[in-house]
């Protein structure tokens, strides 16, 4: 249901190599946080490359016995999500020691039920320091009685609601979809409605999104009966993403304890055969004004989720909007 992106194919894009650079980072400035129980550094859904893991190695962040081995130390400490029995075997043989968890990612988190839960030690892994959510495909949107869902981002809300369980766990997501919707007509409907509303009730978040969107499609969303996502242009849906996604997510988990850094912001591909790409760094801390005034907190989400927007062209330059 939920597929990460192939990245025997992906290693040849500068692109993807400068996105692995900012995972990196993330996962260095993990690793010298204590978090107050034993938990990974790095939850991955890697492929059967394992392009992710063989950075975090090359950095030093990962170590290696001399028969090359992950290091006993760190054998716990990054947990990898694989379904296909022919790409487990590869990460077996690339990386001997991994800890591999060989089942569907919506299998172990009991899909978006608010009900069943993962138990016992695929508890203790889902809140994971860094959890990298590396997927290929578009974001879906669902219309459940009347109301807009969106299953990849509720499987995130489900993470932050373990991550929040006593004693939290302060934690980043690394979050790559798709530029692209598969949306019905209804809950396109209510998609760019969620995005009005949001625009015409907070200025500073407008004005930010007008820069970002640029002015004819800012205008159009205030517009959204005159507007079609599915014709829009593909960078105009990559900059839709940039805009919905933080936002989104930041909305759904305000309310557990969370404050909402967006620090990474970035559109890549979309040209030259290269399919159109978004990425997102974001990071959650525990916010105890949550409980007493969680439209604060989230306003503050809000504001800087367009803060560290950026472009990787196909050299794997990174430029963020002035």
């Amino acid at each position: 249901m939920y597929r990460r992106v192939d990245v025997a194919m992906a290693a040849a894009r500068p692109e993807k190599a400068t996105v692995r650079g900012l995972w990196v980072e993330e996962v260095r400035a993990a690793r010298d946080a204590t978090p107050p129980e034993v938990v990974p550094l790095y939850v991955t859904l890697p492929g059967a490359e394992g392009g992710d893991i063989q950075a975090l190695i090359d950095a030093g962040i990962i170590g290696l016995e001399e028969n090359g081995a992950i290091a006993a130390e760190d054998g716990l400490r990054i947990v990898a999500v694989e379904n296909s029995p022919g790409a487990v075997i590869q990460l077996q043989s690339r990386f001997f020691g991994l800890k591999i968890l060989e089942e569907p990612l919506h299998s172990l988190l009991h899909s978006t039920s608010p009900v069943a839960w993962p138990v016992g030690e695929h508890r203790r892994f889902f809140r994971g320091q860094v959890v990298n959510l590396d997927l290929d495909g578009p974001l879906g949107a669902e219309v459940e009685s009347g109301q807009l869902a969106f299953p990849v981002l509720a499987l995130i809300k489900k993470l932050s609601t373990l991550h929040a369980q006593p004693p939290h766990i302060e934690w980043s997501l690394c979050l790559t979809l798709h530029g692209d919707f598969d949306w019905t007509p209804e809950a396109e409907r209510l998609a760019l409605t969620f995005l009005k509303a949001n625009l015409e009730r907070d200025a500073a978040f407008s004005t930010a999104a007008e820069t970002a969107l640029g002015g004819s499609l800012h205008q159009a969303l205030l517009n959204p009966d005159t507007l079609s996502a599915q014709e829009l242009t593909p960078e105009d849906k990559q900059r839709l993403l940039m805009v919905l996604v933080p936002k989104r997510i930041a909305f759904d988990v305000h309310r557990d304890g969370w404050s909402v850094e967006t620090t990474e912001n970035i559109r890549y591909g979309g040209t030259e055969h290269r399919a159109p790409m978004v990425t997102w760094i974001m990071r959650f801390r525990w916010d105890v004004r949550t409980s007493t005034h969680p439209e604060i907190v989230y306003g503050e989400a809000l504001a800087g989720v367009l803060r560290r927007c950026g472009q990787i062209d196909a050299d794997g330059n990174l430029t963020r909007a002035a």
